[in-house]
C-alpha cells in the first residue's frame, strides 16, 4: 500500500534503475565503437585527419571575418582558396596524425622488430588513403609529391614512448599558416593562434584515441595481415 505524501522507497528505485537504464539505451546509440584492428584505425584515421583539417582551417576563417563571415564565405575567390587551405592542411595533417599514431602504438609492440614492422604497416595507410581521393587542381603532379614527403619522414622518425602529442602537428600548423586565406595584413601575429588551434586538436585526438583505440588488439591485427 502506498503512504500517503509520496511514492515508497521501493517505487523510487525502481523508477530510477529505469531512468538509469533509458539514459544508457540514449546515450549508447552515440558512443563511438572502439577501434580494434587495422580495418578500424584506417577509417579512423582517415576521418579525424579530415575533420582537423576541416575545423582548423574553417573555424580560423570565421574568427578572423567576424560579423562578416556570412558575405566572405559566399566569395567564390575565397571559396577557392579556402578549399587549397583544407586539402594542405589535410596532406599534412593526415601525415602528422600517422606518426602520432605510431608514437601511440609503439608501446604496444614486444620488440625492436615489431616496433620497426609496425613503423612499415603504418606507412602504407598514407598512400593507401591520400589515393581514395582524386588530386585536385593545384596538385596537377599528383599525389606522388606528398606520399614521398611523408615516406621520408616516416623512415626518419625517431622512437619515442612518451611526450605531448600536441608537439608532433609541426606539419600541420606550417601548412596551415602557409595557405590560410587571409590577406597578410590581417594575420600579422596569428601564427600563435593557428598553433593552438591545431594543436589543441591533437590533444583532442590522442585523448579520444586513448578511450576508444584498443592498442594491443590494433598492433596485433597489424603486424599479423597485411593492410
Amino acid at each position: 500500500m502506498m503512504q500517503a505524501g509520496g511514492p515508497t522507497p521501493q517505487t523510487s528505485r525502481s523508477r530510477d534503475i529505469a531512468v538509469r537504464q533509458w539514459l544508457r539505451t540514449i546515450f549508447g546509440r552515440w558512443r563511438e565503437p572502439a577501434v580494434t584492428d587495422a580495418a578500424g584505425l584506417r577509417q579512423f584515421i582517415t576521418e579525424h585527419s579530415a575533420f582537423i583539417a576541416q575545423k582548423c582551417a574553417t573555424e580560423y576563417c570565421r574568427g578572423k571575418a567576424g560579423s562578416f563571415g556570412q558575405d566572405l564565405f559566399r566569395e567564390q575567390p575565397f571559396l577557392d582558396l579556402l578549399a587549397i587551405c583544407r586539402w594542405e592542411t589535410y596532406v599534412a595533417a593526415l601525415g602528422d596524425v600517422l606518426l602520432m599514431y605510431e608514437r601511440f602504438l609503439r608501446v604496444h609492440t614486444k620488440s625492436d622488430d615489431e616496433a620497426w614492422l609496425l613503423k612499415q604497416k603504418l606507412s602504407k595507410f598514407y598512400p593507401a588513403i591520400i589515393s581514395t581521393y582524386p588530386p585536385p587542381k593545384h596538385r596537377p603532379e599528383g599525389w606522388g609529391p606528398a606520399i614521398e614527403e611523408f615516406e621520408k619522414r616516416m623512415a626518419t622518425a625517431q622512437p619515442h614512448t612518451a611526450g605531448n602529442p600536441a608537439d608532433l602537428c609541426a606539419l600541420t600548423v606550417k601548412r596551415l599558416n602557409g595557405t590560410r586565406p587571409i590577406h597578410k595584413n590581417l594575420r600579422l601575429d596569428d601564427d600563435e593562434v593557428v598553433r593552438g588551434l591545431v594543436r589543441f586538436q591533437f590533444i583532442w585526438l590522442w585523448d579520444k584515441s586513448r578511450r576508444l583505440v584498443r592498442g594491443p588488439e590494433v598492433v596485433r591485427d597489424l603486424l599479423d595481415h597485411p593492410v
